[in-house]
């Protein structure tokens, strides 16, 4: 295997890496720590909802209805010296048991939990650095390089659950490798906190490895057993009928922050349904694709991670619903692939295009006025109904996000693709270079306890 620890391409990796954190930092850090800002100490906005759907929970209430989620999340708020414009919500759409997750943070203040969770999300993002660098046998500088602006800055600002996703997704990779069912099962279980991460992984270690499927089916049952525990049957149903198509239709119409296939389709001028219908056709068809990339790449080259983290990558790749903090779990897969095949230029490109969270630079402050980007518009003069305490969290943000009463964003979809395009390339290039790997008629030499049983 070629090893990536050559001081030239080390070089180029941290150099990027590093140079592209100063602007992030330059632009941002007083959201870090300035009252009445959305920074992760301040107000992570999106762990805001996650903490108020577990106070909900803790109250015995639905944790995808307007209320009590409204409520808290202006307490909240107030807390951080900000003013959340009347009507508006932000909804949690986790599944019941993730909610669940989420009440052991609402048992505390929520200046507390949130210096909790940053904390918890700084652990998550260096023990994933650690274990990828375990997985790929490079050095740990070069894996941060290539991990930490994407994994950690795209999600510390706003709190969001990515990185301890990941670092379970890249711990299962590694418990795999040795034949360790327990741990695998577990780590995958917990990654289901985020099922359009965790649900691929798991279905293709299903798949390709007999030995570890009676502990996921294990692991499902206690994660059902936990929805029940959480919110009840009827509010189960609700989630999956009701709570799921709202929640990706909510940002269809949002092709400025989404990355998905449905509002690149919705901005080309198909209709919402349409491009609804085609996201979660092009969802299915790339875990499809996927887990057969990640199984056969397993078998061939006798490194059981392969199939864990070949089908979350791929499903990055269209689907209805997806933010730029979620592409970091890409990154595994793609460092795997360098050392494979060696620093092919094209897949050196895609790594570094995946590295840094092109996205989120566009929304910084600083950034974001050069763009004719305002800043997040919740004061705006925009007028919406006040929700129904029973509505679906998701109808006031989908009334938001159609009103343009978030974003203010003066971007033409031509300069909103512009920002896109780097990452989409990287997905794409790492995804094309699996799909050979696994169609190539070469088979490695087994190694001690990594082939796919």
């Amino acid at each position: 295997r070629f090893e990536l620890n050559r001081p030239p391409l080390t070089t180029v990796m941290l150099v990027t890496t590093l140079g592209a954190l100063a602007i992030l930092v330059w632009t941002s850090w007083p959201s870090f720590v300035r009252p009445g800002s959305d920074g992760p100490i301040t107000n992570p906005t999106d762990f805001r909802a996650f903490y108020c759907a577990g106070a909900a929970v803790l109250l015995h209430a639905n944790p995808y209805l307007v209320e009590p989620i409204q409520s808290c999340e202006l307490r909240a708020a107030a807390q951080a010296g900000l003013h959340i414009k009347a009507g508006l919500v932000l909804p949690a759409p986790h599944p019941p048991y993730a909610e669940l997750f989420f009440a052991a943070f609402a048992l505390m203040p929520f200046r507390v939990a949130t210096i909790v969770w940053l904390a918890s999300l700084l652990a998550a993002a260096c023990a994933t650095i650690v274990a990828v660098a375990r997985l790929t046998g490079l050095r740990l500088a070069v894996v941060a390089g290539a991990l930490f602006m994407a994994l950690a800055y795209g999600s510390l600002v706003i709190g969001q659950v990515v990185p301890p996703v990941l670092c379970a997704l890249s711990l299962a990779a590694l418990a795999v490798r040795q034949r360790r069912a327990a741990p695998a099962a577990a780590l995958l279980t917990f990654a289901m906190i985020e099922p359009h991460l965790g649900l691929p992984a798991a279905l293709a270690a299903f798949v390709a490895f007999p030995w570890l499927r009676r502990g996921l089916l294990i692991g499902g049952a206690v994660l059902a057993a936990l929805s029940l525990l959480a919110v009840g049957a009827p509010t189960v149903v609700q989630y999956f009928m009701t709570v799921l198509p709202l929640h990706a239709a909510s940002e269809v119409t949002a092709f400025g922050g989404q990355y998905g296939l449905s509002p690149l389709l919705y901005a080309l001028g198909l209709s919402e349904r349409s491009a609804l219908a085609l996201g979660s056709l092009s969802y299915a068809s790339m875990l499809a694709l996927g887990i057969w990339a990640g199984v056969n790449i397993a078998r061939k080259t006798a490194d059981a991670a392969f199939a864990i983290l070949a089908a979350p990558a791929f499903v990055l790749i269209g689907g209805t619903f997806l933010h730029i903090h979620q592409i970091a779990v890409a990154l595994p897969l793609a460092l795997l692939l360098l050392v494979r095949y060696g620093p092919r230029p094209a897949l050196v490109v895609a790594t570094v295009c995946l590295a840094i969270p092109w996205g989120t630079i566009a929304e910084m402050p600083a950034v974001a006025r050069l763009l004719a980007i305002a800043p997040p518009n919740a004061a705006a003069s925009v007028r919406f109904p006040a929700p129904r305490p029973d509505d679906i969290a998701e109808i006031p943000e989908m009334r938001m996000i159609r009103s343009g009463g978030f974003y203010d964003d003066r971007r033409t979809n031509g300069e909103r693709f512009a920002i896109k395009f780097p990452t989409w390339f990287g997905l794409i290039v790492i995804a094309g270079y699996a799909c050979a790997l696994a169609g190539s008629g070469r088979k490695a030499e087994a190694q001690a306890g990594m082939a796919v049983a």
